[in-house]
């Protein structure tokens, strides 16, 4: 068997060999077209036409949900600098609402420990009025 030289990289390669064995060069005549690959670009083009045409009908006949508006809408999303800031606000000001039910409940417990006390006093007190009156009726 005779050796076929690479035209490309000048390497010496089995005359059986389709493809170089170095570069992958196609050594016997023109190498295959791709015809599968230029049917896949060609309806992948014809897609985003489509898509575009489609985008660009909607956007004339129902400007209200077309993709300017929703652009619009992804932009105040995107480029809303202080979201976080607000949110995590948002997280502050209901942890402090939190803790503050917390205190009104200790302070609601407080009050009605107190309102016993000054009941039980005033019971004490009222007993203690009605001694003395017994006393001064005695004199």
């Amino acid at each position: 068997m005779e050796n076929v030289l690479c035209p490309r990289c000048q390497a010496d390669n089995h005359s059986d060999n389709t493809f170089c064995r170095i570069c992958d060069f196609h050594l016997k005549g023109k190498p295959p077209r791709r015809k599968g690959f230029i049917i896949l670009v060609v309806i992948f083009v014809i897609l985003i036409l489509a898509s575009a045409g489609t985008l660009i009908y909607i956007e004339m006949e129902y400007p209200k949900y077309g993709l300017v508006k929703r652009l619009k809408v992804v932009k105040e999303v995107l480029f809303q600098n202080d979201w976080i800031e607000q949110h995590n606000s948002y997280y502050n000001l209901s942890e402090k609402i939190r803790l503050k039910k917390i205190e009104l409940d200790k302070l609601k417990n407080e009050i009605e420990t107190k309102k016993d006390e000054r009941k039980n006093a005033i019971k004490r007190l009222e007993e203690r009025l009605k001694e003395l009156k017994k006393k001064l009726d005695k004199l």
